[in-house]
């Protein structure tokens, strides 16, 4: 079953010109397909998935306040073991939309990521 919030972002908000501007130095920003802005409540347990066969992910983490390692809220990866990537505010992740990934919530606030999915 679906975990989290969705809302989609459009390319003419503010907020996908400012990331994706930025994201022109390391990928082909021409090739998005889809951009959204996720949340996840506190305690939510999100599952594992893939995004997409081949292409892009990119993961912006929006909580603006200062990160606290006990809150959790990494996105998990499935490598050869499970590594993680802590959500410090303003952080982006690059990564294969076909490996194996999952996000974790906070334990007393809502986590909110900015994501773009490139072909």
């Amino acid at each position: 079953p679906p975990t989290g919030s969705v809302a989609e972002l459009l390319k003419k908000d503010k907020t996908f010109k400012i990331i994706n501007n930025k994201l022109n130095k390391f990928i082909d920003t021409d090739k998005i397909y889809r951009s959204y802005i996720n949340c996840f409540f506190p305690k939510e347990n999100p599952y594992f998935h893939i995004d997409k066969d081949k292409g892009t992910t990119v993961l912006y983490y929006a909580n603006l306040e200062k990160y606290e390692l006990d809150e959790g809220g990494e996105t998990q990866f499935l490598l050869e073991e499970i590594k993680g990537v802590r959500p410090v505010p303003g952080r982006i992740v690059l990564f294969d939309s076909n490996i194996l990934h999952k996000a974790t919530s906070f334990r007393s606030k809502n986590r909110y990521t900015v994501a773009f999915k490139y072909d």
